[in-house]
């Protein structure tokens, strides 16, 4: 009895395991190098996932929100599904961390599988807000180059998938008063922006 109880409540663990560590389609935030969970990030909703994940409080921005260009998003896409990537620079560089490589290249491993390989993205750099708007915004874009570099370079993908850009201190992950270096705002966002 006592080795059936302990292979019962061996087998509810690896399942329930199993079940925790699945992706969360509706989890836009990614803080690991695991492309399962990136695809689940990028890969566009339906409609019906997208009022699901609203159910829970999650919230996809419309494109527009999302400061995307002018054009229409493909009907696919729904919302751009995107997610940030802890992808940390130093202070006013643009050189990825080697603690964070991992990260870029899970993320190559997620594009070039079958489920994103349609799509194109769009890297987006960011920063903290120290330093001028100016300085910022170019950094921001050589941080989104870095990391589409990487992919290109290291990870063969495609560049004609991959456009960039920089926005500088405008859109942080976390509100800091101006001159705050705050790592957590030097960060990388991947953005689906639909079929070619």
């Amino acid at each position: 009895m006592k080795r059936f109880c302990a292979a019962a409540l061996t087998g509810f663990l690896l399942v329930t395991g199993a079940r925790a560590a699945q992706p969360d389609a509706c989890d836009p935030v990614v803080g690991s190098n695991n492309p399962d969970a990136m695809i689940a990030a990028l890969v566009p909703k339906s409609q019906a996932q997208i009022e699901a994940c609203a159910a829970r409080g999650i919230r996809y921005a419309s494109p527009a929100a999302a400061g995307a260009p002018a054009k229409a998003a493909p009907p696919e896409a729904n919302g751009y599904a995107a997610l940030s990537l802890p992808i940390l620079f130093a202070t006013g560089s643009a050189e990825i961390s080697p603690d964070t490589r991992p990260i870029v290249d899970g993320l190559g491993k997620a594009l070039a599988s079958a489920a994103l390989e349609p799509y194109r993205f769009r890297i987006e750099g960011h920063t903290d807000t120290t330093g001028s708007s100016a300085h910022n915004r170019d950094l921001s874009r050589r941080r989104a180059m870095a990391v589409t570099n990487y992919l290109v370079v290291q990870l063969k993908i495609d560049p004609a998938r991959l456009e960039t850009a920089g926005f500088g201190f405008d859109r942080p992950a976390v509100a800091t008063p101006p001159g705050t270096a705050e790592p957590r705002n030097r960060r990388v966002q991947i953005v689906n922006i639909g079929r070619p």
